[in-house]
């Protein structure tokens, strides 16, 4: 894991779901995001996206680890076990996305296409 003085973050959601977290601590930010080879950086870029931020991701304790970022103006689901990379067409901000995932859970959402995007044996 990649170490630095990187502060941890926190997303634009302040009310996660149960079962995802929404503060990221400087260990994680710095191995999934914050360098140009970390796997959501390079997620993204496959898919030609710029500044991901991470929103939330499931508790770590999750069989299905995943993570829900944002490009632009638009958000995505990342489910890391399969590298898969879905584009969320139901509308709203992080944290309505978030309220809908807590309310009617993760599958109420409306998703694009998937498209799969790497494996974590490419990293």
């Amino acid at each position: 894991m990649a170490t630095s003085s990187s502060a941890a973050s926190s997303s634009s959601v302040t009310n996660p779901p149960k079962g995802w977290i929404a503060t990221f601590d400087a260990n994680e930010m710095d191995y999934y995001w914050n360098s140009s080879n970390a796997p959501g950086r390079v997620v993204a870029a496959q898919h030609n996206l710029k500044d991901p931020t991470p929103e939330m991701c499931s508790d770590p304790s999750s069989p299905t680890p995943r993570y829900i970022f944002s490009s632009g103006d638009k958000l995505y689901l990342w489910t890391l076990m399969d590298g898969r990379l879905w584009g969320i067409k139901t509308e709203g901000s992080a944290q309505a996305i978030a309220d809908q995932i807590g309310s009617k859970g993760i599958e109420s959402l409306e998703l694009e296409t998937p498209q799969q995007s790497m494996s974590w044996a490419d990293i």
